[in-house]
């Protein structure tokens, strides 16, 4: 029984800005570079799942297969270097090194913000107290400015 898009449980209608390759959502606003380099990722990760499969199933009969499909794979990896380098954006290292441990890249910027957004009140706060110090400070200098003084 199909519900139409409004209802309750039933997922929202797709947006005409979201593209979906690989089960995986994408922007389709994104720059033309990073469109490019998407591209070449699938197509490289598309090659290591030939050589994976080649290496599996590797006779001797199989060399030139095996070959073949590290020349692509190798072929592909300069394609998304060459891409990669097109992308003017550049990914912290510590994101790279999370999502090497199993972290997922949005936690992780997430809990960039969160700790910056911390800090950034802390640095509020001792811009308050600062200008609070000035104040006071201002006021005290004027005060003893205005005392009469033996000549």
């Amino acid at each position: 029984m199909d519900q139409p898009h409004g209802s309750p449980g039933s997922p929202p209608p797709p947006s005409a800005t979201d593209e979906t390759r690989g089960g995986v959502k994408r922007r389709a606003a994104a720059p033309p570079a990073v469109r490019e380099l998407e591209g070449a990722l699938e197509v490289g990760a598309d090659a290591l799942a030939g050589l994976v499969g080649a290496v599996s199933s590797f006779g001797v009969d199989g060399q030139a297969d095996l070959f073949a499909k590290v020349n692509d794979f190798v072929r592909d990896l300069r394609q998304i270097d060459v891409a990669g380098a097109a992308v003017p954006d550049t990914v912290p290292l510590e994101v790279l090194a999370a999502v090497d441990r199993g972290r997922n890249p949005e936690a992780v910027t997430k809990d960039t913000l969160e700790t910056l957004s911390e800090a950034n009140d802390m640095a509020r706060g001792k811009i308050a107290v600062m200008a609070h110090f000035r104040d006071a400070l201002t006021k005290a200098v004027e005060a003893d400015a205005a005392l009469p003084r033996p000549p």
